[in-house]
C-alpha cells in the first residue's frame, strides 16, 4: 500500500462514508485501501496462495475493527448496538464463506469476492454506520 498506485482504485473513500470520527474513518479507510490492494493483486495476476494471505490480512483486520466498534457501543449504551452486532457477525460469516470459496474454487471467484466486499462495506458505511456517527460524536468518542 506504501507502493504507487498504477491501477485505478477499486473502491474511493466518499465523505459519505464518513462518520465524522477520526478513528473510526482511519479504519474504515484502511479497509478501503486493503480492498483496492486486493483488486490489484488480483489485476496483476498474483498468485492463489499470495491472495490468500491478503484475503485473510483483510478479514482480520476487519473483525478487529468490528470488535472496536462494538467496545464502543457498549462503553457508551449505544441503543441499537445488539442490530448492529448481528449486521457484523452476519457479514463475518460471509467473509468466511468466500475465504473457504477462494480456496477451493480455481477460478471466477475473485471478480464476485471484490464486488461483495465493495457494495458490502459501501451499504455498511451509509446504512449501519451513519446510525451511530452523532451519538458516538456526542459521547466524545474522537
Amino acid at each position: 500500500m506504501s507502493q504507487v498506485r498504477m491501477i485505478m482504485p477499486f473502491m474511493d473513500w466518499d465523505e459519505i462514508y464518513s462518520v465524522k470520527i477520526g478513528s473510526l474513518d482511519k479504519q474504515h479507510k484502511k479497509i478501503i485501501d486493503m480492498i483496492n490492494d486486493l483488486h490489484d493483486r488480483i489485476a496483476e495476476g498474483e498468485d492463489r496462495k499470495k491472495l490468500d494471505e491478503i484475503l485473510v490480512h483483510l478479514s482480520v483486520y476487519t473483525v478487529k475493527h468490528f470488535i472496536y466498534e462494538e467496545s464502543l457501543f457498549k462503553k457508551h449504551g449505544y441503543k441499537y448496538q445488539q442490530e448492529h452486532k448481528k449486521e457484523h457477525d452476519e457479514l463475518a460469516e460471509r467473509v468466511t464463506e468466500f475465504h473457504k470459496r477462494h480456496t477451493i474454487q480455481k477460478k471466477g471467484i475473485q471478480k464476485e469476492l471484490l464486488e461483495f466486499f465493495k457494495n458490502q462495506l459501501h451499504n455498511h458505511l451509509i446504512t449501519y454506520d451513519q446510525k451511530y456517527s452523532n451519538f458516538m460524536s456526542n459521547h466524545g468518542v474522537k
